[in-house]
């Protein structure tokens, strides 16, 4: 059987599909059938490759003993051992499960530095750039996990605009997998424009209550970011302040480290004339950023630190700056008070829901606070308190008594 030229391209897969359904009848495959598949992979291996794997999940397991025959044949041990130790042969015959044994596969040949691996994913490249979205999943988990190949490189930009266009999608797998996409893609400077463009998408996706997604995002704004030679406009810097700040009390910790990462990154590389208009929310951020130097989580509680200092730096708060240096935490909290009289309602109402924080030393550190700032607080705030969910006065009372350590020998002062 020759295959030349362009007609190859429709040729491989409906010889695959004709050859599936004669091998799936009643009739048995006779030796011009066996040779056939044999100079066939030898000539196209990649096209029978897709080909089979877009035929998986389809209630026989041709397609997929047919790939493992390829890869066989193509002495891919290593990654035939390392499929089936995850049980990916079987996940690839499940049409709900296929796209994660497509992600599995990549990875698999990825790491064992398979030949046909890029060639697989410019293929499927292109299916997703013309073809039917039925296998736009699958197609897309595979791509993903192989974009750091550096064979697909000079083909970042299709990628890009391929999987930008996922961001959209209604199916939320699609929007995680594209996501992930664009965590490794941000990565390479010459797409900086590209990534930029995105901007508004990615703000609005923020707000999506999944924290692996609200991580991936964050992950590419730092990406964007990291080589610090990109400043950040005025109007993007508000509007990521403003939706930047709750993260820091999220509950999944990787999403409070990469917001305080994001945000020092934020203050330092905003551009000049919107420093003044970013100037509230840094003013905004510097008791929660002091809660979280408490954090029980050491990464979030040095990001804090750093990013506190650096907020203190910006608002040109001398003071503030210099006990933060000496890791003076608690005369810090102190000086904030007293330097802020006129705000003392809004550093309690900040300091209120963390007497309900799930971590022990956030509440204790909320405890104190409270307790140091009752003289400035005045009558109202008991009202205030209950409004937080504290039902009595008598149990604010009962916590901010309970025996604290000694505030020279405690881990917060």
């Amino acid at each position: 059987m020759v295959m030349e030229g362009k007609n190859y391209l429709k040729t491989v897969p409906d010889f695959v599909r004709k050859m599936r359904q004669r091998l799936v009848s009643n009739a048995p495959p006779n030796n011009r059938i066996l040779m056939d598949i044999l100079r066939l992979t030898e000539a196209h291996p990649t096209d029978v490759a897709v080909t089979l794997l877009r035929c998986a999940p389809s209630c026989d397991r041709f397609a997929v003993q047919t790939v493992r025959a390829l890869f066989r044949h193509l002495r891919c041990l290593d990654l035939l051992v390392a499929v089936e130790r995850k049980h990916g042969w079987d996940t690839l015959l499940c049409v709900d499960t296929h796209h994660y044994a497509m992600g599995l596969l990549a990875r698999e040949m990825h790491r064992t530095a398979n030949p046909l691996c890029s060639c697989i994913a410019l293929r499927l490249l292109g299916l997703l750039s013309t073809q039917e979205r039925r296998w736009d999943l699958p197609a897309l988990a595979f791509l993903v996990e192989v974009l750091e190949c550096h064979d697909m490189r000079e083909w970042s930009d299709s990628a890009l605009e391929i999987i930008s266009r996922r961001l959209q999608s209604k199916s939320k797998e699609k929007r995680r997998l594209a996501l992930r996409g664009l965590v490794v893609l941000s990565k390479d400077p010459s797409l900086a424009e590209g990534i930029r463009s995105l901007t508004q998408s990615l703000m609005g996706l923020l707000q999506d209550a999944d924290g692996e997604v609200v991580a991936l995002i964050l992950s590419v704004f730092l990406n964007e970011l990291e080589d610090r030679a990109t400043l950040i406009s005025s109007p993007t810097a508000l509007q990521l302040a403003e939706v930047l700040r709750p993260l820091f009390d999220h509950d999944n910790s990787h999403v409070s480290l990469l917001s305080i990462r994001l945000f020092r990154a934020l203050i330092e590389l905003v551009m000049d004339k919107g420093k003044k208009p970013l100037k509230k929310h840094v003013s905004q951020s510097l008791l929660p950023l002091f809660f979280h130097c408490h954090d029980q989580n050491w990464q979030v509680a040095e990001a804090s630190r750093e990013t506190l200092l650096c907020a203190a730096r910006f608002l040109k708060r001398r003071r503030l700056k210099q006990l933060v240096k000496k890791e003076q935490l608690w005369k810090f909290a102190e000086c904030l008070l007293t330097e802020d009289r006129n705000r003392a309602a809004e550093h309690l109402r900040q300091a209120l829901p963390y007497l309900q924080s799930p971590q022990e030393p956030l509440r204790e550190v909320a405890i104190r606070f409270i307790e140091s700032g009752k003289g400035r607080f005045g009558a109202w705030a008991r009202q205030d308190i209950a409004k937080a969910g504290i039902r009595a006065e008598s149990q604010l009372e009962t916590k901010i008594t309970m025996r604290l350590p000694p505030r020279e020998h405690s881990q917060y002062g």
